[in-house]
């Protein structure tokens, strides 16, 4: 500082300000410390407190469990076959090859394949499926890009979506033959070398197209009825070993008629 006062040129500039200065009722304070207790209400106003509720964004529902089905089929001279490959969530496998007992083309036994493992998961009761199949023309049926023109397609394509509707979602994808080649090897061993499929691999004989399936009808268990005996007494001669029934039996049918 005394260097500094020392210099001509800064001494008159501090005099300079001083006079100019001088006429404002200026005081000099020195600056004193901050109280601790304002610095601690300042740090707690603009302090977001660890245990303060954020609002929280809509959590995304959590996946359910995706089963993966990939999906072939295959017709030559020697017969057609189809090959499904079900895998679950924790990576468990389920193949299962099938011999076309009747005549069908090779679309034919693609669509064969899928109805097959759409079965083989309703069994299972999946609810979410993502098929594969290398057929560019039944996946892009089932998507609805293409037309289902022939008659027996369209029936096929009935039968997947009566299949699919059951699930909770389900979706197909076209992949490359290369990456369908265990499906596309269980449809040919179905056909030609059936005693090289696995142990573990389940063989289907199919006699006709799951299209023409008999609609399932319903069955009604019939209780005993005091009918029954008199029935039996009189197509074919029988009676019961009880005496007093027997007796009972005779006396009902001398009174029946024949028409």
């Amino acid at each position: 500082m005394k260097q500094i006062l020392q210099k001509s040129d800064r001494a008159g500039r501090i005099a300079k300000w001083a006079v100019e200065l001088g006429e404002f009722d200026l005081e000099y304070r020195p600056r004193p410390a901050i109280k601790a207790q304002v610095l601690a209400d300042f740090i707690v106003e603009c302090t977001v407190p660890d245990d303060l509720e954020l609002p929280l964004t809509p959590a995304e529902e959590t996946p359910r469990p995706l089963w993966v089905l990939h999906a072939d089929g295959s017709s030559t001279l020697g017969g057609s076959g189809a090959g499904l490959i079900l895998t679950s969530p924790d990576g468990v496998v389920a193949e299962q090859a099938l011999r076309l007992e009747f005549p069908a083309s090779n679309n034919e036994a693609e669509y064969e394949a899928l109805i097959a493992g759409l079965k083989l998961a309703k069994e299972l009761k999946v609810e979410d499926l993502k098929a594969f199949s290398d057929s560019q023309l039944i996946v892009s049926q089932v998507q609805g890009d293409f037309e289902a023109k022939e008659p027996s397609m369209q029936k096929y394509l009935q039968k997947v979506r009566e299949l699919t509707s059951a699930l909770g979602s389900f979706s197909i994808q076209h992949i490359p033959r290369t990456e369908n080649l265990r499906a596309d090897q269980l449809s040919k061993l179905a056909t030609s070398r059936m005693s090289e499929l696995s142990k573990t691999t389940a063989l289907e004989y199919l006699q006709t197209p799951s299209t023409e399936e008999p609609e399932p009808t319903m069955c009604i268990d019939f209780e005993p009825s005091w009918i029954d005996g008199l029935i039996h007494y009189l197509q074919d001669g029988t009676l019961p070993h009880d005496e007093l029934e027997a007796r009972r039996i005779r006396r009902q049918s001398s009174s029946v008629r024949p028409i």
